[in-house]
């Protein structure tokens, strides 16, 4: 989880309110109780010109808050295009990786900013990378519901139908989290609707479990099943409804 700074923190002008004797570096090397520096601060911000400040004055642009995440993360996650440009110039690592693995490119498309996904892709960012789970950028998107962030991703030749350790696709996850527009626009894109995780479940009885009425209306008229959802079972979208998860019984289909 990332939350932001204020710009208030350690004073956060240069050279003024610092301790008497202390120089610049004394600000880049101060952190709050999260372990944040002055430079994720201003990165955190927008704020170009400290950034510049601060790392002209030997900022480490690496150093990484107790989340393991760096001041080109924050950059990111709270969109701010001119500072992660500035940060890459100065050899910010693309590919960082926080604790969960995620690198930037997956909070750009977790918060579906367009322009960082196509900047941070033109920058060499791998769109494929795995975090901890096996997600990948595509796979957040979906997950988060930023159907856009899947478009920029898909039209950057994003894998469709990647799996993530659990063997949940994009359309899977989309389900699941109850994303209509991004089930839509995955299953118009031609995604394997019958496509099962780890544990034989399909994307249609994930919308059922979790009361999805609208995936799950739109999953069965696209044919995605009739029957047996899951491998050697007999668990389908009625057996679903009759656990109490949906308000009505979904009558299969002749």
């Amino acid at each position: 989880m990332i939350r932001k700074v204020g710009k208030e923190m350690f004073g956060m002008t240069l050279g003024k309110g610092a301790p008497e004797g202390k120089e610049a570096w004394w600000w880049n090397e101060k952190r709050d109780n999260d372990g944040r520096t002055p430079l994720i601060s201003a990165a955190s911000n927008g704020d170009i010109n400290l950034v510049k400040s601060l790392v002209n004055r030997g900022g480490n642009i690496e150093e990484t808050d107790n989340l393991g995440n760096t001041a080109l993360v924050y950059a990111t996650w709270y969109n701010h295009p001119a500072t992660i440009e500035f940060l890459l110039s100065k050899g910010a690592n693309i590919e960082h990786a926080q604790k969960d693995g995620h690198t930037p490119i997956f909070f750009a498309a977790r918060r579906g900013h367009l322009n960082l996904i196509n900047l941070l892709i033109d920058k060499g960012a791998d769109i494929e990378k795995r975090d901890v789970y096996g997600g990948t950028a595509l796979i957040w998107a979906a997950r988060e519901g930023t159907v856009d962030a899947v478009k920029a991703l898909l039209s950057r030749c994003s894998e469709i139908d990647v799996r993530s350790n659990d063997q949940k696709t994009p359309l899977i996850h989309a389900a699941e989290m109850g994303h209509l527009d991004t089930v839509k626009y995955l299953v118009n894109r031609g995604v394997d609707i019958e496509a099962k995780d780890n544990a034989g479940i399909t994307a249609v009885l994930w919308a059922t479990w979790n009361n999805h009425a609208d995936i799950v209306n739109f999953l069965l008229f696209r044919s995605a099943f009739t029957k047996n959802a899951q491998e050697g079972s007999e668990v389908t979208p009625i057996c679903g409804a009759e656990g109490g998860h949906l308000s009505y019984v979904i009558e299969p289909r002749g």
